[in-house]
C-alpha cells in the first residue's frame, strides 16, 4: 500500500531529508563536506548495484544518448545538493537548513513555469507564500532590518543554492519521467556523481591544512 500512495512516500522522504540534516549536521565536524557525499552515494552505490546492475549495463546504450541529462542530474541533485547541504550545515544549524529547504516548492514551481512552461497552478501560491515567509524569517533571524538590509547568513545561502540544485533536479526528472526504470536510472546517476565526487574529495583533503 506504501509504495502506491505517493503522499506516504513525501511524508517518508521528508522525514529521511530531516535525517540527513542531523547526521551531516554532526558527522561534518570530523569528516569534509565533499568526502561525507562522496561516501553517502558510495554507500549507495554498493547497496544498489547488486540489484539493479545489470539491468543499468543493459541499458548503457540509452543512457549514453542522454548523458547530457543524466549529467546534469547527477551533478545537480546528487552531488550539488547534498555538498551544498553539508557545506551549509557548517555555518548554520541543521533546524534552519531544514527549515529553509520549504524553499523547494517556490523554486519547482517557478522553474517548472518558466523551462517547461506549464500552467501556473494559483492554488499553490497560499502554501507559496508561508514558505516564502518562512524562508525570509530563518535568513532575516526575525529581524526585518537585516531583511531589508540583505543581511544573509552564510550557510543560509549555501542551503538557498542547494535548494536551487534539487529544484532544478526535480524539473529535469520530470522532464525525464518515464523514459528510464527508476532504480537503474538512480544508480546510474549515483555513479556519475561519484565520478564527480571522489576527484574532488581527493583535492579537498589535499587542500585541508592539519591545523584546522
Amino acid at each position: 500500500m506504501i509504495k502506491h500512495s505517493p503522499y506516504i512516500l513525501l511524508v517518508l522522504a521528508t522525514c529521511i531529508w530531516g535525517g540527513n540534516f542531523v547526521a551531516g549536521k554532526a558527522l561534518v565536524l570530523h569528516i569534509p563536506p565533499i568526502t561525507l557525499a562522496a561516501l553517502r552515494w558510495s554507500i549507495a552505490f554498493i547497496c544498489l548495484l547488486p540489484f539493479f546492475g545489470r539491468q543499468a549495463w543493459q541499458l548503457r546504450t540509452e543512457f549514453l544518448r542522454s548523458w547530457k541529462m543524466i549529467l546534469f542530474l547527477s551533478a545537480t541533485g546528487v552531488a550539488g545538493f547534498n555538498t551544498l547541504t553539508y557545506v551549509a550545515v557548517q555555518y548554520t544549524g541543521s533546524i534552519n537548513a531544514s527549515l529553509m529547504n520549504s524553499a523547494t516548492p517556490i523554486m519547482v514551481v517557478l522553474l517548472t513555469w518558466l523551462v517547461m512552461k506549464e500552467r501556473f497552478a494559483w492554488s499553490a501560491l497560499p502554501g507559496i507564500l508561508v514558505s516564502m515567509a518562512g524562508v525570509s524569517w530563518i535568513i532575516s533571524r526575525g529581524s526585518v532590518s537585516a531583511l531589508l538590509s540583505l543581511s544573509f547568513n552564510k550557510g543560509d545561502l549555501f542551503m538557498l543554492v542547494a535548494v536551487l540544485c534539487w529544484a532544478l533536479y526535480s524539473v529535469g526528472m520530470k522532464k525525464m519521467s518515464g523514459r528510464f526504470p527508476s532504480s537503474p536510472f538512480l544508480l546510474i546517476q549515483m555513479t556519475v556523481a561519484l565520478v564527480l565526487l571522489l576527484p574532488l574529495s581527493a583535492v579537498e583533503w589535499a587542500l585541508k591544512s592539519p591545523h584546522v
